[in-house]
């Protein structure tokens, strides 16, 4: 019997016959593009230039305005005539910033960035979730922008980023080669597989919140608001890296017991904070905004949005009493009001309590980026461990899904019954002692 192999499908070849064509004065072709849906044919309020080049077809958008796009059009095709020019050399002369009168008509990110801002309520995002996909964006341009150049911006989580250096730039840059250069910056250069992993899920992360500012319902308003952007298909749609199974994998041993152990060395605000993420799994934003009402005489925590504060994913969530509880009323100076913080002072001091913590747990050998968050995973984990009820561990991690705590917990477990014990009773009712909350 002979075996033949299977022929390969022939990929179906994208018909251009529907296409709207026009001929430019030098002789070009400028068309609008044809979709068809339901049986009915529809076309791209852009002109767009074809390009024929290495077997390849690329489409520059042009103008909605068929005299002007015939007139850019030409000035493409004689600027790649001269020898050695590219695609991304006409993209970056023909569409480089506002200077440029052939993109005039695209919005610039500054005007996206001011218009997002101003919009929050009206997109129903937080605050502070719209500054962190402001602030993405631009970190995405100015590093992709960099890698181009053949340079590299050192950048510090947590670092204020200046918007001012994208401000100016046209949205026309945002395309699928900036998205892949901005990859190629965060992997590039590991030393290991596992290091390049942890990179590539930080790339995806930053682009993710990067293209968060161009959703769907915020492309809607900004067209609505009159801002022109180009087809931006190929960066909101840009394919992530291929991730495995997000299965989290906790510290070692030593590293849990130094980290359970050697407390005696924070001060009563830096304490709070590591009682806050280990035994009740609060996030960085929920301690920072924790009002001492979310505690309940019962026991339990309430975490609620606040008059300044709205939760993630889940409005109202109570997470129970392991002892930890009574721990934080002798944490307390004085007798506190339902409206005072859990951390003393103002902002500015509640941050600082939150940054002491973050450097002790980085003394105990957790050097993860996110030490903090690393506090409210262990949380998850000891729960996962000592219930073995993931939907539990749901509720009280806040999570929006089941997924989301499944991929992380299912298969993740503290096997040493020691440190088990460990957790359990560091913070006992019987060591807390006398408490404001009682």
């Amino acid at each position: 019997m002979v075996l033949h192999p299977k022929k390969k499908k022939k990929k179906k070849k994208r018909s251009w016959k529907n296409d709207a064509i026009e001929k430019t004065p030098d002789g070009n072709r400028i068309v609008r593009i044809a979709r068809k849906h339901s049986g009915k044919t529809y076309f791209s309020k852009n002109w767009y230039l074809k390009l024929y080049r290495d077997k390849k077809v690329t489409c520059v958008p042009l103008f909605d305005v068929k005299i002007r796009s015939a007139a850019l059009a030409d000035d493409i095709k004689k600027f790649l005539g001269i020898r050695g020019k590219t695609i991304d050399d006409a993209k970056n002369e023909f569409f480089k910033d506002l200077r440029n009168p052939s993109t005039a008509i695209y919005a610039t990110l500054g005007e996206v960035l001011d218009l997002h801002a101003r919009s929050r309520e009206r997109l129903e995002i937080r605050e502070d979730t719209g500054k962190g996909y402001r602030e993405a964006l631009a970190l995405v341009v100015r590093q992709a922008i960099a890698f181009r150049k053949g340079e590299r911006i050192i950048y510090k989580r947590g670092k204020k980023i200046d918007l001012s250096e994208v401000r100016q730039l046209s949205t026309a840059i945002l395309t699928e080669k900036l998205a892949k250069d901005f990859k190629q910056v965060f992997s590039s250069d590991k030393e290991d597989a596992a290091a390049t992993t942890r990179a590539h899920r930080s790339a995806n992360s930053y682009l993710g919140n990067a293209q968060a500012v161009f959703s769907k319902s915020a492309l809607s308003l900004y067209r609505g608001e009159g801002l022109r952007l180009p087809d931006l298909h190929g960066f909101t749609d840009e394919q992530p890296f291929k991730n495995t199974k997000r299965i989290y994998v906790p510290p070692g041993d030593v590293e849990i017991s130094y980290l359970l152990t050697g407390t005696s060395v924070l001060d009563r605000d830096a304490e709070k904070v590591f009682i806050l993420a280990l035994f009740f799994g609060l996030r960085r934003e929920e301690i920072l905004e924790s009002r001492f009402r979310w505690m309940r005489t019962e026991g339990s925590m309430i975490v609620e949005p606040t008059e300044d504060f709205l939760t993630k994913s889940v409005p109202v969530r109570t997470i129970p009493n392991l002892g930890a509880w009574e721990r934080l009323g002798m944490l307390f100076v004085e007798p506190p009001s339902n409206s005072d913080f859990i951390l003393g002072g103002d902002k500015t001091l509640r941050i600082a309590a939150i940054n002491r913590c973050i450097a002790y747990v980085r003394s105990k050998g957790l050097k993860e980026n996110k030490p903090l968050h690393e506090l409210r995973k262990l949380y998850g984990c000891f729960r996962a461990t000592t219930t073995g009820d993931l939907f539990l561990v749901q509720k009280e991690l806040g999570h929006a899904t089941a997924q989301v705590t499944s991929d992380y917990y299912a298969s993740a477990r503290i096997s040493n019954s020691e440190l088990l014990e460990l957790w359990a009773q560091k913070y006992t009712r019987q060591s807390a002692g006398n408490s404001t909350l009682s």
